[in-house]
């Protein structure tokens, strides 16, 4: 690999944090939109409800059709909940996925020495335990006024329904026109929180100067206090800027109408901005988490800059959280002690200190044994079961699997094949399939120093053994599963040429999702299998379509739920969407990246050769191999 200069290093650094964070705004702000929507939707059907009410009554609207009214509203504000809460626990797995994938993306373009997200090809990077746990600490966080974020969203309802109850009634009370009174309701968004002091103050003193009973000096002085605080507010199409000028200026007209007119809409809109300003919050938050854990075990992170949004509008406790010093510098703190954030919709975000040199190291030798980092093993242990050398042990306290750099027994093999294993787990977690993450490394198990093949431990149980659980059967296993997502595991097996997906090699975890493992004889070639051996060499040129051992059929038929789903014919478009998803995804310059990245002491240019070039003609041939197999189904049923 080339040697990079520091500055590019920085260059590169700067570029990718710039771009995942462009992503990761644009992104929240979508969902938040998609909140903000669910409000005025659901306002409009209260009040075509109020309206189809008044208009069915010869004497207006009845107590008992108000009543109807209200379970409408009801039902709207359980809708919005529903759907609202969806859209923020969606919104923060997301966020946490995109701030785990960031210090990857960092590692692997610093690594390879590029800043071309497109190349680097982790943003499919599986929802792994580390983004869950992250996830579930933002939902369970405790806020200074003593809410998580389930509580927060239950008294968010609770004022909605009491808002909106008052003002159906108020209507009623007060004789006002259906269809005036439904055109509020449309503006209202549905809610009713609570209305700041200082505007208070200002509608007590607009009320009075209206009713001729005010004092005009004192209210024009509320009135200049209010107009300054206003201007303190932020500007944007889901903020409170303009609703709250509008009110504003209403009530510098001391007019009564036009006062209630303003309220109205200010309440309405602060309904629907409470629950996107939690969106917005929340998915920073869970963005920042899982940035901050994932950075906690790289070596290459010194400690976490806190760094002041652009937007940042005046001088708080952010500014002093910018400045202070740990003793590296300003604004830096040791990774794990990094501050809380002091206030909702914060946009300051952590940046990482980079220890460059590491890089150049990492760069300038990076494939010598005694060059790279040695990292400790406790526990290390044989784990048996399989025809590889595999070991557990703890790596800072978490567990791992490890495979030596050795030939498998029992099978006709000339090479570890390990650059199988990373190569595959880079290629399915990119497309969504979650794999167990792997990397290549030195480890001291305390009988030496090894180099290894480092995999996460994954919780699960086989399929093998699943199926001789009592009640359990092929059937009731395939339908508990996501049979598109097992689909696109299979489009992915013969993309790699992976025909070792037998029962084995497909792990259960509790929730009846599936987790493929062991990649050691995908990619095989002739560079990997002993001459003489054909059933094991899936990874070629072509791809048969008949029922040899190297065949589609005989990857997709593999494991017992493969065999039992694959020749549905009713569900083929889900193999094609797969396909497609491929063909958009692993593109040349993807393909080039990933096995760019394979060690050298794995994967010579011989090899990297031949695996760009099969699995560029293997990912061109997916469509029509199965179309093939399609039409053979077809024209045998």
């Amino acid at each position: 690999m080339t040697a990079l200069s520091r500055q590019e290093l920085e260059r590169i650094s700067k570029q990718i944090r710039e771009q995942l964070r462009r992503l990761h705004l644009k992104a929240t702000e979508g969902k938040a939109n998609s909140v903000a929507k669910l409000y005025s939707e659901a306002a409009e059907e209260v009040a075509k409800a109020f309206a189809e009410a008044a208009a069915a009554g010869e004497d207006g609207l009845t107590d008992a059709a108000l009543r109807e009214v209200i379970k409408v509203a009801d039902r709207q504000i359980e809708l919005i909940a529903r759907k609202r809460d969806e859209l923020i626990n969606q919104s923060i797995d997301e966020g946490a996925q995109r701030g785990a994938a960031l210090i990857e993306l960092l590692q692997r373009g610093l690594a390879v020495g590029t800043d071309d997200l497109a190349r680097l090809a982790v943003l499919g990077i599986a929802f792994d335990r580390e983004n869950t746990r992250a996830a579930e600490a933002i939902r369970r966080k405790v806020y200074n006024d003593g809410l998580n974020l389930s509580k927060r969203l239950w008294r968010l309802n609770q004022r909605t329904r009491a808002g909106l109850n008052r003002l159906l009634v108020e209507g009623v009370q007060h004789g006002r026109a259906a269809v005036e009174q439904a055109k509020k309701l449309a503006a209202m968004d549905i809610g009713t929180p609570a209305f700041p002091k200082y505007l208070q103050r200002l509608e007590k003193a607009a009320r009075e100067i209206a009713a001729g009973t005010g004092d005009r000096k004192r209210f024009e002085a509320i009135l200049a206090a209010v107009r300054r605080e206003v201007d303190k507010r932020k500007r944007g199409p889901l903020g409170m800027y303009g609703p709250t000028k509008r009110l504003v200026e209403e009530l510098a007209k001391a007019n009564a109408e036009g006062i209630d007119r303003a309220i109205r809409e200010w309440l309405g809109r602060k309904a629907r901005y409470n629950a996107t300003v939690i969106t917005r919050h929340e998915t920073n938050e869970a963005f920042r988490e899982a940035r901050l854990r994932a950075s906690e075990d790289k070596p290459w992170v010194i400690g976490i800059r806190w760094r002041l949004s652009r937007s940042h509008p005046r001088e708080d406790e952010c500014d002093d959280l910018a400045t202070a010093d740990q003793g590296l510098g300003p604004g830096v703190y040791p990774k794990g002690q990094y501050p809380k954030t002091p206030h909702p919709q914060c946009l300051c975000f952590p940046e990482e200190v980079i220890d460059y040199e590491y890089f150049e190291r990492q760069r300038g030798d990076a494939t010598k044994p005694g060059k790279r980092d040695i990292i400790k093993v406790d526990e290390f242990e044989p784990l048996g079961g399989g025809v590889s050398e595999t070991f557990t042990g703890l790596v800072n306290g978490q567990k791992y699997v490890f495979k030596a750099n050795s030939i498998p027994r029992g099978l006709s093999m000339s090479r570890s094949n390990l650059e199988a294993e990373l190569l595959s787990e880079r290629i399915f977690n990119l497309m969504g399939v979650k794999a167990p993450r792997t990397a290549y490394g030195r480890f001291d198990t305390g009988a030496g120093i090894q180099e290894l093949l480092q995999m996460e431990f994954v919780e699960g149980e086989p399929l093998a053994r699943v199926l001789q659980a009592p009640g359990n059967s092929v059937m009731v296993i395939a339908r508990r599963l996501d049979q598109a997502q097992f689909r696109r595991m299979q489009v992915l097996d013969v993309l790699v040429g992976n025909g070792d997906r037998h029962n084995k090699n497909l792990l259960i975890d509790a929730k009846g999702g599936f987790i493929p493992i062991d990649h050691n004889l995908a990619f095989a070639t002739d560079m990997v299998i002993q001459p003489g051996t054909r059933w094991q060499k899936n990874f070629l040129s072509e791809i048969p379509v008949d029922w040899s051992k190297n065949s589609l059929q005989h990857i997709l038929h593999r494991n017992s739920i493969g065999e039992f789903i694959s020749d549905d014919l009713g569900a083929f478009d889900q193999y094609y969407q797969a396909i497609a998803e491929v063909e958009q995804k692993l593109t040349d310059g993807v393909i080039d990246s990933l096995v760019a990245e394979l060690p050298e002491a794995l994967a010579d240019s011989a090899r990297r050769k031949e695996l760009i070039r099969i699995l560029r003609k293997r990912r061109d041939q997916l469509r029509s191999a199965f179309e093939e197999y399609e039409r053979i189904l077809r024209s045998n049923s």
